[in-house]
């Protein structure tokens, strides 16, 4: 009777059975190379919030300048877009072949103005408005959570000063960040575009750069055009220069590149390289695109490819109608010849991979952008931002990163 199935199923005899310890697992005992590699793969934010916590190796590792530049290499961009009328900012990006939203917000000054981003830091101010005329504006790591304050301009200068521009970006020679900015005096006779630069952990005020080499108009062009940022040069075009100004960052030198002769209008994107991206409207086909490459060192342009967005009009439509519950209808003006075009206009806003992931907004005045692979012709995402951005932005690239300053200027 003690082997009875009874006495087995109530546990009578049955031997209690020690917990298993876990073995705890050596994080010193990996090779270098190897915690090198696996972190790699991680995102900026979580190496910073827990890898990093793990040891004094790991610490001392992810510090490293060789660990932080190979981060950034492996990592890709996003697109920053900030609203011009107000502090909202938010950062868009692909994960699992989907758009991911995100907001940008300064741990300190909470909304912030974005002027321009590189290498994920970003030179912001606290001013809603765009003056930045004190000590507001800064570079902030929202990743990292640095920020350093940059210094005031001359209050005898704020005053004659008008339509100011600020810019950063990276000279590779000498691993430096400089800041850029550009403004037109009332005061000046000759030469009424100012011309400044400011080398971060160098400097302790702004230099003022010659720029009498270039003709008035090419003058003016460095503060009414639009501004785009390749690693190494800042360039200044707009949809209807005839040139492109661009700045060698590591030498401080401007220098004019004529534009191709194109049919209808530009659209300048930056890459995430040394490379302008070019996207040219064609006349004879609202759908219709050509793909331009200026490499920034010599100013020489190739074309790589057309391509075109007749059926991606189709699949905007069709996605619009499911979120919106009714037809897509609108009225543009994209024609020279036909002064009403009664088709959808698809303006490009940036690259998530350049040459093959491109982010396009359904017309200049709405908030519906799509995500479209040019080389697989498929629609990787629709979405549409939040009612707290208005039609009036500002788009530009931005990667969440480990980089740090120097601390010579930290706040």
């Amino acid at each position: 009777m003690g082997n009875s199935p009874s006495h087995h199923l109530n546990g009578s005899s049955k031997k209690k059975e020690t917990p298993r310890r876990r073995k705890s697992f050596d994080t010193e005992s990996l090779p270098d190379d190897l915690v090198f590699e696996i972190l790699q793969h991680l995102p900026a934010q979580d190496i910073y919030d827990s890898a990093m916590l793990v040891s004094k190796k790991w610490h001392k590792l992810i510090n490293s300048r060789s660990f932080i530049y190979e981060h950034l290499r492996r990592s890709t961009h996003g697109l920053a877009i900030k609203c011009y009328d107000c502090k909202h900012a938010v950062f868009i990006e692909t994960q699992r072949s989907q758009i991911k939203i995100s907001k940008l917000h300064n741990h300190e000054f909470g909304d912030i103005s974005i002027w321009r981003s590189c290498h994920g830091l970003i030179l912001e101010s606290v001013d809603s408005d765009f003056s930045a005329y004190t000590n507001a504006l800064h570079i902030t790591n929202h990743v990292t959570k640095q920020t350093i304050n940059l210094p005031t301009p001359d209050l005898n200068v704020i005053k004659s000063f008008h339509y100011n521009n600020y810019d950063i970006a990276y000279a590779p020679a000498s691993m430096e960040y400089k800041l850029v900015s550009t403004y037109y005096s009332w005061t000046e006779i000759r030469n009424s575009t100012i011309f400044r630069i400011f080398t971060v952990g160098v400097d302790e005020l702004w230099r003022f750069v010659c720029i009498g080499h270039l003709s008035a108009s090419a003058a003016n062009q460095l503060v009414q055009s639009t501004r785009f940022v390749t690693e190494g040069f800042i360039h200044w075009a707009d949809g209807k220069s005839k040139q492109i100004l661009t700045l060698n960052v590591e030498t401080e030198v401007i220098t004019e590149t004529p534009v191709p002769q194109t049919i209808f209008k530009n659209y300048y994107l930056s890459t995430g390289t040394s490379s302008l991206s070019l996207l040219v409207s064609r006349v004879d086909s609202c759908s219709s695109f050509e793909v331009w490459e200026m490499k920034s060192e010599t100013g020489e342009w190739t074309k790589l490819y057309d391509f075109d967005t007749e059926a991606l009009r189709w699949g905007f439509k069709r996605l619009w109608r499911k979120r919106n519950h009714r037809p897509f209808k609108r009225v543009l003006t994209c024609c020279p010849k036909r002064r009403i075009c009664p088709r959808l206009e698809l303006v490009p806003v940036g690259w998530l991979k350049y040459k093959e992931v491109l982010v396009l907004r359904g017309s200049s005045d709405t908030m519906d952008y799509i995500a479209y692979n040019i080389r697989t012709r498929e629609i990787i995402d629709f979405f549409r931002l939040d009612d707290d951005i208005c039609d009036h932005c500002m788009f530009q690239l931005h990667t969440n990163s480990l980089v740090r300053l120097p601390i010579r200027n930290q706040v």
